[in-house]
């Protein structure tokens, strides 16, 4: 439904929305996702994908966030959001993408812009071929090393074998 708004509301603004929810699919990689569309903006197309945020994230990023402040926040959802776009924007062999985040409480739009970074979408394709190879040989990789921010509050904690660090238990 978020989303669903935030396209009627640039619609009603008079811009253009094609390729609204577009496959992308590459079967050597293994890799699909839906693009939410593209904008057309002075003649070109940019591709765009809304993400609803509830007030407290929402309000935690500035105004006009850059990569660098997805990459640092302290939810691990919202540190992923560059990885999708830089994907999304492989895949379409595009340069640009507009992410709209809505505040799901107040409606407000907060945009950012993720240009398409080569170094950071080799990274990207490169521990995609690493799952895709363990998946295919039925193994698990070497465990990362312990990083509060990433392991923390990873859902898949109980069952890691990482080097979380532990103290012992004292005896009394």
């Amino acid at each position: 439904r978020q989303e669903a708004a935030v396209v009627e509301d640039m619609r009603t603004a008079g811009f253009q929305i094609i390729e609204q929810q577009r496959p992308f699919e590459d079967e050597n990689l293994h890799l699909t996702g839906h693009l939410d569309g593209k904008v057309v903006w002075q003649g070109q197309s940019i591709v765009f994908e809304v993400k609803s945020m509830n007030p407290y994230d929402w309000a935690a990023l500035p105004d006009r966030p850059t990569v660098q402040d997805f990459l640092t926040s302290k939810k691990p959802w919202i540190r992923r959001i560059p990885a999708q776009g830089t994907l999304y924007l492989y895949l379409d062999a595009s340069g640009v993408m507009l992410i709209l985040l809505k505040n799901k409480s107040t409606g407000r739009i907060k945009q950012a812009v993720i240009e398409l970074d080569y170094d950071y979408a080799e990274g990207l394709l490169k521990k995609i071929e690493r799952v895709n190879a363990h998946v295919k040989a039925g193994t698990v990789p070497e465990p990362i090393i312990w990083d509060e921010k990433i392991c923390g509050s990873c859902k898949y904690l109980h069952i890691c074998p990482n080097n979380r660090p532990a103290e012992g238990a004292q005896v009394l």
